[in-house]
């Protein structure tokens, strides 16, 4: 399994550069966030992004056909430590155990058809998603360099959700209306 990330920054950077995240970073299943020691605890950001489920195997993927490959979105949230005095971003930033907290799948038909999906985060974040904007061109750059396998997880659209959380916090977040991801920092 892959799990592959449009960068966690402001501004377009297009997808010259894409996260690689290995599988054992994934937490899941509502199981804590531990706070690793790469940063003092109170210096982390919190990204919060679509994640797309693959169904299907594919290569060489058209932009047109991509929304045929993945059957499933959720949630999820990439903690990132807060590089400070021009530090430039660690390849490894993305790599540690927790690197990415995913939330639970919800069927594609059950989501709105027309793309303008709603985030709600117990952070006060509220913010809309379009993640089939950025989906068929994701899917297809990917699709030239590696093979789509089935559970594959692609994370597009991403949105700042918070910056120093603290131990013991529950963060909690629901996308149009269904309540997916509930995880506690630890």
């Amino acid at each position: 399994m892959k799990i592959l990330a449009a960068p966690c920054m402001s501004g377009n950077n297009g997808l010259t550069k894409i996260e690689l995240i290995p599988d054992s970073a994934l937490v899941k299943d509502g199981k804590p966030f531990f706070i690793p020691g790469l940063a003092p605890d109170h210096q982390w950001d919190y990204w919060i992004g679509v994640a797309f489920r693959s169904a299907r195997l594919g290569k060489g993927i058209q932009p047109e056909f991509a929304s045929r490959y993945v059957d499933a979105a959720t949630l999820c949230v990439l903690p990132r430590p807060v590089r400070d005095n021009g530090q430039s971003p660690s390849v490894l930033d993305h790599c540690f155990d927790g690197a990415a907290i995913i939330g639970s799948w919800i069927p594609l038909e059950q989501l709105p058809a027309d793309g303008h999906w709603q985030c709600e985060c117990s952070t006060g974040l509220k913010t809309c998603f379009t993640p089939f904007d950025i989906l068929p061109e994701f899917l297809s750059h990917i699709s030239l360099w590696a093979s789509l396998k089935i559970g594959d997880i692609f994370i597009t659209s991403h949105a700042h959700a918070a910056s120093g959380l603290t131990e013991d916090t529950l963060f909690e977040a629901s996308l149009s209306g269904h309540e997916c991801l509930s995880f506690r920092i630890k």
